[in-house]
């Protein structure tokens, strides 16, 4: 009788402990999304609807590495995009090739950029130049692009 009490005891110890990091999990899924990243990490404000089509990243535990995602934007009128280049710019083209080309940010090719649109173009940079976000925007396709290397 006296090991059933305890048994019991124990699996409720144990169930509350599994139910806490459940939600502490759940609840940073939530609250820490790619976008929140990208605001805070860049200091830009994000429309609310935009809608996440692809994510893959490389970033590693302190921070560094490579970042690229997709999201479809209805409305192109929207501040994070005020100051965005249209002129087709061969240079970053190449950059964020070669982003996505790298080894360990294992892209879909299919993922790509449709660089034979009309996009429009952002860059960003911080630490010196160390730290890099592109961002397009394919207004053909509605959407839009986020490539970044951070060191």
């Amino acid at each position: 009788m006296k090991l059933n009490k305890t048994l019991y005891h124990l699996l409720i110890v144990l169930s509350g402990i599994l139910l806490i990091a459940f939600g502490l999990y759940a609840a940073g899924n939530l609250y820490y999304t790619d976008a929140r990243m990208y605001e805070e990490n860049w200091d830009i404000s994000l429309p609310k609807n935009l809608k996440q089509q692809y994510h893959v990243s490389s970033i590693g535990a302190l921070g560094d590495g490579l970042c690229y995602t997709i999201y479809e934007l209805k409305d192109r009128n929207t501040p994070f995009l005020a100051g965005a280049s249209t002129p087709e710019n061969a240079s970053m083209q190449s950059e964020v090739t070669k982003i996505l080309n790298s080894d360990s940010l294992k892209t879909d090719k299919r993922k790509y950029p449709d660089f034979s649109h009309s996009c429009e173009w952002k860059f960003l940079s911080r630490n010196g130049g160390n730290d890099k976000l592109y961002i397009i925007y394919d207004s053909k396709s509605s959407l839009v692009y986020f490539i970044q290397s951070t060191q």
